[in-house]
């Protein structure tokens, strides 16, 4: 088991609806920069190391229900 600090310090990065494509668990969570909260960041996981796939709502904070893979697609 790994543990990885997403959001280092004391708020939550909240991560949330899980879902495995390509032998990597993608899941949203939250992260903050240089003290600004940056909401619903698409993020994957290999097994070793956690990295940001992209923002999913650049600029603004809109609420991501679900990740999802369909049709070979995430």
């Amino acid at each position: 088991t790994t543990m990885i600090d997403l959001n280092p310090g004391a708020a939550s990065s909240t991560p949330r609806y899980f879902s495995v494509y390509n032998n990597k668990l993608h899941f949203i969570a939250d992260t903050s920069t240089a003290g600004v909260n940056i909401r619903n960041l698409l993020w994957e996981y290999d097994g070793t190391a956690a990295s940001v796939v992209g923002d999913i709502n650049p600029g603004a904070y809109k609420t991501i229900n679900y990740t999802k893979v369909f049709n070979n697609k995430l």
